[in-house]
Order: structure tokens, then C-alpha cells, then sequence
């Protein structure tokens, strides 16, 4: 399971790091982590009130139980674990170069039609179809779905045929990316706020290329959410860096 992978590839990486905030906000959980050195990092991942149930509980994170967190039965588990490892990552992550979703775009549309997002990325589609390119988007949640989205039950007919794909975070909180990976043979992004993993920890999982963003700063995020926002790298470039990163082959 990839997101069991990514839990124990950063696990060196939070040793040193303890829990200062966190919270379950209206469309993201966050949490907050600090260093030896008194510096902190945000990071975020968005609630899936479609998968939502009041079966066990949810628990305060915890970063030495990273691993659990992100397969627990409760979503509201999976996803503080999600957020642990994103905060974990921006504690780590390297200095970035800004790239806004044009270098995305231009990257998708050499790629054969259709382009596949998997989730309701709103300003993708927009963007890929005024460059003319036949988009196919796949969204679970019918609070998310659109007029013209598939749902994710097509996804074994379809994703196959895709010149490329986006794939949003949130397939790490639902187990849903390992399926996707393995039916989708062109190129493969992992997108979104909810993704904003260390790339060496993403290297070798099946990943071609990883959109994202960086925090400027703890506060900025941090209230946004809190007031009830989402947070998306294509919409929110205010908040932070967003960037492109590919994978070597």
C-alpha cells in the first residue's frame, strides 16, 4: 500500500519533530510540527465528508504512530495522519521554484488525449480544455461532481485510455491510488495540497511528476483553513509556493 510506504520512508524524518497544533477544520484537517530549532511547518489535507462515519474514534496525532494513522478505519484518522505527513515534509522540504499550473499545463498537452483528472481539479480542467485538449475527469464525491464528471466506478474502463493523468492526494487517504497507478500506463501527477510530500519520499512509487505547494509561513495557511477554506496550488499562490516537480526515469 503506497501511502504505508510513504508513512515509513519519512518516519526518520519526524524523530526529532513533536505535534504543536492541529485541528479538524470544515474542509481540512492541519497539523503543525516544530523542530529542535523552535522552526514550524504547516501542512494540511482535505476532509472527505463523503467517507465520513462514526464507526471507532478519532485520536490526537501522533507522529511515532504515523504508519497507523494513515491506514486507520476512521477517516478522520487517516486524513490527521495525512496532514502529519505533510507538515512532516514541509519541515524538510528543499527550496523550491515557484511554478504556477501553466507549467503543468504545458507539460499535460503533449501528451495524447484524453487527459484524465482523477478528482474535480476545477482549474485544470478549465485550463487543459482552452488548450483544446478532451478532458475526462473522475470524482467520487457527489458534493465534488460536476455535470460532466465520471464517477470513480469507471475508472477500470477508462483510466487505461488516458495520455496522462492527474491524480489528486486524496487517493492517499482513500487507497484508491494504488488502483489508479496500475491502470493508468501514460503519465502520472500526484496533485494537490493534500500531496505535498518530500519528493525523494515519493521516488520509485509510480509517480512521473508531483504538483504542489510550500508555506511561506505557519499563520497564513494556517488561518485560511481555519475560517473554512480549501487549499489548492492552482488558486491559492498567496499562501505559499506552488511548484512542479518531475521524477527522474
Amino acid at each position: 500500500m503506497i501511502v504505508r510506504e510513504i508513512a515509513r520512508r519519512l518516519a526518520p524524518y519526524a524523530r526529532d519533530l513533536r505535534v504543536v497544533d492541529y485541528g479538524l477544520c470544515l474542509l481540512a484537517a492541519y497539523v503543525v510540527v516544530e523542530g529542535p530549532d523552535g522552526r514550524r511547518a504547516f501542512g494540511a489535507a482535505h476532509i472527505p465528508h463523503e467517507d465520513i462515519h462514526r464507526v471507532g474514534r478519532v485520536h490526537p496525532p501522533e507522529l511515532g504512530a504515523l504508519e497507523r494513522f494513515v491506514v486507520d478505519p476512521h477517516p478522520l484518522n487517516r486524513v490527521l495522519g495525512l496532514a502529519m505527513a505533510n507538515a512532516v515534509s514541509q519541515y524538510h522540504y528543499p527550496p523550491v521554484r515557484r511554478a504556477d499550473s501553466d507549467a503543468l499545463i504545458q507539460r499535460l498537452v503533449a501528451y495524447p488525449d484524453p487527459i484524465c483528472l482523477v478528482g474535480n481539479m476545477s482549474p485544470l480542467d478549465h485550463l487543459l480544455r482552452d488548450r483544446g485538449k478532451d478532458v475526462w475527469v473522475f470524482e467520487r464525491s457527489q458534493s465534488l461532481k460536476g455535470p460532466f464528471s465520471f464517477s470513480d466506478v469507471e475508472e477500470p474502463l477508462l483510466l487505461p485510455r488516458c495520455g496522462a493523468a492527474v491524480i489528486t492526494g486524496m487517493t492517499l487517504n482513500n487507497f484508491t491510488v494504488d488502483r489508479v497507478l496500475e491502470l493508468v500506463s501514460g503519465y502520472r501527477v500526484l496533485a494537490g495540497p493534500s500531496a505535498s510530500i518530500l519528493p525523494q519520499v515519493l521516488e520509485g512509487l509510480g509517480f512521473d511528476a508531483l504538483f504542489s505547494m510550500t508555506y511561506s509561513s505557519v499563520d497564513a495557511p494556517l488561518r485560511h483553513v481555519k475560517l473554512g477554506g480549501f487549499l489548492s496550488p492552482a488558486i491559492h499562490v498567496d499562501l505559499g509556493t506552488p511548484f512542479f516537480w518531475e521524477f527522474p526515469d
